[in-house]
């Protein structure tokens, strides 16, 4: 027997603001509904198509971009109790529903609600140990927000967080509940009864372009009820933080040169599981044109050498590093650095350039999900970034000094200096962050930045292709943020590439995709798009509408015309070329 629907009006709230975490964008829906079950869930979605409004689901708010705005109906998935259980070993098998994982004696399939913050899925995993392959700097977001907009990572052996994903439960705006998996599933269909969900039928999709597809939706195609993840047996990492120069000197090697030859990635000849970049954004001294940097380098707690006397008790250096992180928190809030910053700008490259070096750490031990976690309290409140996707080559091609992107890569580095020095001496405006680069394989998700069939010369197959995700973080609130923002995307657009959905990127109105050549398979998500938001009854407006969709061309699908006043705006900009065939205001 199906749940009985909780009453609307206990559900909503009526003109109440819904913000993301940032504060950069804010709406005033309709209504904020906070459901209980699923049975909830499809009561709202026919109450929407009935009054022929959008509705839409929102996670952690922890995206910075317009992603989440709507003029109709948010649900708030905070009412739903998020769930996590372990599909265990031992329950596969020709009367179980599902088939094991790829690695049955190593790996484990777990199945989660799409609701559930990354700080409690790490510590439900880490109770059961077991861990993801993979995460990013923090822990804010629900599953579904992190999947959903590509949330990434770094390692250049591993995949973002759509690599994890066996099998999607998705609430279609149909009305329909789905489990979407690739051609060949994990579930078993043949000796099974229908699976439902609370006396709700599920409708099995195996196919490869649905679940591509449905791996990243931007919260577009329906609300994601659970996913079945391949995780791993628990795992300790040992992490350093080494002051480095971009430029390098004459007794020691740069970032840039260990780039080109492959030795980034690299500790006594040792293979880093996870290495991350982090650059000031400008020069340590302005004649000699020297960046300082810092390398993470995180390799298996197995491979520190317990003899070397930097190593420290797990207990001692967790304690210091944590506190230290708090008390400095507490003392230098970013408020107080904004303010600063704001009135000191001259001050401002000698601040940042030098300050973030404080960062550096000889050794810290711990369960990979608290020494990837970087911490949340700056993003909370006053993180704004934009971040691009840079095909590299192949692993082989990366740790040799053969990767054909790389150079270009470089470039682009170089050239956002470039562009912060011009802003500096010409209109006294600083970015407030150290820029960020991280590493990751490709990806197989169709509407991923990290997309395995890029175009810009550097095609590989999922199982080769490496990316470089360049990030160019700023405080919100200081002086000339969004302006500087602004052009770095133009810059990087220029240089191929590829932004990451949930950060800023204003840059790109509608149907940049449509001529930009990085979605090779943009038409086959879109017409999964088109099955699970239906339009509304009479109305051009789809059922998950938002301002993202709109202002991406995806509402308008299947029309073929491109939109004359978004192209127009983006070929003024100077971020795609001139359509054929299609009129534009210069």
């Amino acid at each position: 027997m199906a749940d009985q629907p909780t009453e609307l009006a206990s559900m909503m709230e009526r003109r109440k603001t819904w913000s993301n975490v940032s504060k950069n964008h804010k709406a005033t829906p309709l209504g904020i509904f906070s459901p209980q079950s699923l049975a909830d869930l499809i009561l709202l979605l026919k109450t929407a198509k009935a009054e022929k409004q959008p509705i839409r689901a929102v996670g952690s708010g922890h995206s910075y971009s317009d992603v989440a705005l709507t003029n109709g109906y948010v649900i708030d998935p905070k009412g739903l109790k998020p769930f996590a259980h372990v599909i265990s070993p031992e329950h596969y098998g020709e009367k179980q529903r599902f088939k094991p994982s790829a690695k049955p004696k190593e790996n484990v399939l777990v199945e989660v609600s799409g609701n559930m913050i990354l700080k409690d899925l790490n510590k439900w995993l880490h109770k059961q140990k077991l861990a993801l392959t993979n995460m990013g700097a923090v822990d804010l977001q629900t599953l579904a927000g992190a999947i959903s907009t590509g949330t990434h990572g770094t390692g250049r052996r591993l995949g973002a967080f759509p690599s994890m994903v066996r099998s999607i439960l998705i609430l279609g705006g149909n009305g329909q509940l789905y489990r979407i998996e690739p051609t060949v599933p994990i579930t078993r269909e043949d000796k099974l009864k229908p699976e439902t969900i609370s006396g709700v039928p599920v409708t099995l999709i195996a196919n490869d372009e649905w679940f591509n597809s449905a791996l990243m939706t931007l919260g577009s195609m329906g609300i994601i009820y659970s996913y079945i993840l391949e995780v791993e047996p628990s795992y300790k990492l040992a992490e350093t933080k080494e002051v480095w120069t971009w430029e390098g000197t004459k007794d020691t090697k740069g970032i840039r040169t260990a780039l080109l030859d492959g030795s980034l990635f690299f500790k006594k000849k040792q293979a880093a599981r996870h290495v991350t970049i982090n650059l000031a954004p400008y020069s340590i001294n302005p004649w000699k044109k020297v960046h300082n940097a810092i390398r993470t380098i995180q390799v298996y707690d197995h491979q520190v050498d317990r003899r070397d006397k930097n190593h420290k008790l797990l207990w001692v250096n967790a304690m210091v590093r944590n506190l230290a992180v708090r008390i400095g928190s507490l003392l230098i809030p970013a408020s107080a650095i904004e303010l600063y910053l704001d009135v000191f700008p001259k001050g401002n490259p000698k601040v940042i350039s030098k300050g973030f070096l404080s960062v550096k750490d000889k050794l810290f031990i711990g369960p990979s999900h608290k020494v990837l976690h970087q911490g949340n309290a700056s993003l909370k409140k006053h993180g704004y970034s934009a971040e691009f996707a840079f095909p590299l080559g192949s692993v082989d091609e990366l740790e040799n000094g053969r990767a054909e992107g790389v150079p270009r890569f470089i470039q682009a580095v170089e050239r956002v200096w470039e562009v912060l020095e011009e802003l500096g001496k010409d209109s006294q405006l600083f970015l407030t962050s150290p820029l960020t680069v991280r590493f990751v394989k490709a990806s197989k998700a169709y509407l991923s930045p990290m997309y395995h069939e890029h175009a810009n010369g550097v095609t590989k197959t999922p199982e080769e292709a490496v990316f470089a995700l360049f990030d160019l973080p700023t405080l919100y609130d200081s002086a000339g943020a969004k302006t500087i923002l602004n052009r770095l995307q133009k810059e990087m657009l220029a240089f191929g590439g590829v932004p990451h959905w949930g950060k800023v990127n204003n840059m790109i109105d509608a149907r940049w995709l449509f001529t930009s050549g990085n979605y090779p398979n943009l038409d086959s998500w879109l017409k999964v798009f088109d099955t699970l938001n239906p339009r509304l009854e009479g109305k051009s407006e789809r059922m998950l509408d938002n301002a993202f969709t709109r202002r991406m061309g995806f509402s308008q699908y299947p029309d073929e015309k491109l939109s004359e006043f978004y192209v127009g705006k983006a070929i003024k900009n100077g971020i795609v070329r001139k359509v054929e065939g299609v009129k534009t205001e210069e």
